[in-house]
């Protein structure tokens, strides 16, 4: 797809992982970052490839105006063979990593083929080559590299958030009753939600909605990695919380969305989900699923934008300890319209690809 001006576009090529172990994160990151990029109009096409021993149906998760738009390769993209270099070709090309497995070599080696490189950090690696774009929402990632000799998109307004029409995000889904007294909460573990929490939060619902004198429906999100088969009894129609609780699966990213921006509190690991509930401004009690989740969960947690759980059981407490005493929700949500989540990176892509589109490539100044 050529540009609106006429004038040639670039290329971006983004190079990601999924997997049973890996999880589902790094793919639907990139698929979140593909759709930002697919707003710059310097950008004439999008390529996606993912290596990794799970791939879900991606007609389920690439929105519907991202499929005519993005290129899709699942291979080993780790073989040198994979990539060949742009150095001679008229069209530029931004090539982008989200790997938590690729060596330093790799690195260095797609640069080579490339005329610019964005480096998705989480964990503070430090394995980049010189002059590449460090991207790490992480408020600590600043202070870190800021002596190395890289580009930095570093900071909470780099987060790569959903892009998402006003009129998707103000659509209530209608099955959710309107009960004012009623509470609606949603469940997210991630993609894979490998540690069953899942199935940990089953376990104790059956006496929670006993004991609680609230009138609360839960709406579990089961990713498309997931693999566990659930059991309880309140799932059963004959149980008589079985109306309480939603099971839902596979749902594309607009209408997980939509389903949280209708609850009052969401149960959810870190990671992009957490990310995504802090653009929706959702209060939410947030459990570590991976380690690399860590430092961003400790931030938010800091600066009160989010509650932190040490496990299923102590999730539910601070539940009902918000539930209890509405100035801690309220505390919350005031930190949470305060966020800047995301807010210049969109800038910042098209500041790079425009430079790239006629040769004058600039680093953007570091935070």
């Amino acid at each position: 797809m050529a540009s609106k001006s006429g004038e040639r576009g670039i290329n971006v090529e983004i190079f990601c992982e999924s997997g049973k172990k890996i999880g589902l994160g790094h793919l639907y990151r990139c698929i979140k970052l593909a759709r930002i990029c697919a707003q710059v109009q310097a950008i004439s096409t999008i390529t996606l490839h993912n290596r990794g021993d799970f791939i879900p149906e991606l007609s389920k998760i690439l929105p519907n105006d991202l499929q005519a738009r993005i290129h899709y390769n699942a291979h080993e993209w780790f073989s040198s063979n994979a990539h060949k270099s742009s150095k001679s070709s008229n069209t530029p090309v931004l090539a982008i990593i989200d790997s938590y497995l690729a060596s330093m070599a790799l690195y260095a080696h797609i640069q080579e083929c490339s005329d610019a490189l964005i480096c998705l950090d989480d964990t503070l690696r430090d394995i980049y080559p010189a002059q590449s774009y460090i991207l790490n929402p992480s408020p600590e990632s600043c202070a870190y590299f800021a002596t190395k000799p890289y580009h930095l998109w570093c900071g909470e307004q780099y987060a790569i958030m959903p892009q998402v029409r006003e009129r998707e995000l103000s659509h209530r889904v209608s099955s959710l009753q309107t009960s004012l007294q009623a509470k609606h909460i949603l469940v997210s573990f991630g993609g894979v939600d490998s540690k069953n929490l899942t199935q940990a939060l089953l376990q104790e619902l059956h006496a929670y909605l006993e004991s609680s004198p609230y009138t609360l429906y839960f709406h579990i999100v089961l990713g498309g990695g997931y693999t566990h088969k659930l059991y309880s009894p309140l799932l059963q129609a004959h149980n008589k919380h079985h109306r309480h609780i939603a099971i839902y699966r596979n749902l594309s990213p607009d209408i997980f969305l939509s389903l949280a921006q209708a609850c009052d509190y969401a149960i959810s690991a870190g990671g992009g989900s957490m990310l995504e509930l802090l653009g929706l401004k959702i209060p939410s009690i947030i459990l570590e699923s991976a380690s690399n989740q860590r430092t961003q969960i400790a931030h938010f947690k800091e600066i009160g934008a989010i509650k932190q759980a040490k496990g299923i059981q102590n999730s539910l407490n601070i539940l009902t300890s918000l539930l209890e005493n509405a100035s801690q929700t309220q505390a919350i949500q005031i930190v949470l319209e305060s966020l800047q989540l995301g807010d210049a990176l969109e800038a910042a892509l098209r500041d790079l690809a425009e430079s790239l589109l006629f040769s004058t490539l600039k680093p953007l100044a570091p935070i």
